[in-house]
């Protein structure tokens, strides 16, 4: 019951943040974005109208199409988010700029977005929209989900330049990027580390000095060189970006010479970023 409820706290949030970004941003400003919000504030500018109308006669179309063409399931998940919680939101949330300044409302804007992504993905739901059509379109070609929605929506962004021109479009780029950069940060950036491994003739005095200067944990893996094939035993230890120079720097001290390389891990979970120490 718990996990429901903090589902649909996220759900609730992240509408009002998309309904935010709408009538606080995009539609005062003319930044088509693209989605079915993009459409939306085209809408309200080309026929004097509340963007939430069209976005629930649009959604609801779109839904109809996802339960013949993709899933009634898949449909009936999005209603909540698509038809009932997002248009009544845009209704309630007073169209009005959030700033003079259109570039720190843009970007002010875009984050507010990708906070609500995340959001959204955390709580399974759906608030429609191009994600749905290109649901539908991935589902009957060859192309990837990821590329039919980009595909709708730089239709949509396309629109935007069409009724706006060139800055107005710009700022959409911006809009995107800020987003982007938002929600992908949220879903692994926060979680980000590096990886070292390290091969070293000092193994048992490098393995302490991390686990206990560090505070981290290290993994020993056996290996066998590719030249002479002799039996070698690399270090693996997980810490995060800010450890990244100190452990350059104890590995230089304890061993001048040990061979190292570092790769990045898009997301860590559960004991393997550890802290041993205070």
């Amino acid at each position: 019951m718990f996990k429901r409820i903090l589902k649909l706290f996220y759900l609730v949030v992240a509408v009002y943040l998309f309904s935010v970004a709408l009538n606080n941003v995009m539609i005062p400003y003319n930044i088509i974005s693209g989605g079915i919000s993009g459409l939306g504030a085209i809408y309200e500018y080309a026929f004097n109208s509340s963007a939430a109308i069209f976005i629930f006669v649009a959604n609801l179309f779109i839904l109809v199409l996802a339960y013949f063409f993709v899933s009634p399931k898949y449909a009936l998940s999005s209603v909540l988010g698509a038809n009932i919680l997002f248009p009544l939101i845009v209704a309630l949330v007073p169209v009005a700029p959030v700033s003079d300044d259109i570039f720190l409302s843009t970007v002010f804007g875009g984050a507010i977005t990708g906070v609500g992504i995340h959001l959204l993905s955390l709580s399974g739901s759906s608030t429609g929209g191009t994600t749905v059509l290109g649901q539908i379109i991935h589902k009957y070609t060859d192309i990837p989900y990821g590329t039919c929605v980009s595909m709708c929506d730089i239709f949509v962004v396309g629109l935007g330049f069409f009724f706006f021109g060139l800055e107005s479009t710009l700022y959409a780029l911006v809009f995107i990027a800020v987003c982007t950069l938002m929600s992908n940060f949220l879903g692994r950036g926060a979680r980000q580390a590096s990886v070292f491994h390290i091969i070293t003739t000092n193994q048992s005095l490098m393995e302490k000095r991390i686990v206990e200067e560090i505070g981290r944990g290290v993994t020993i893996i056996d290996a066998k060189g590719g030249y002479n094939y002799d039996q070698k035993q690399v270090l693996l230890c997980v810490v995060r970006y800010s450890d990244v120079m100190r452990i350059k720097k104890l590995i230089n001290k304890t061993d001048d010479q040990a061979f190292y390389y570092i790769t990045s891990a898009s997301s860590t979970t559960g004991g393997i970023v550890t802290n041993v120490s205070n």
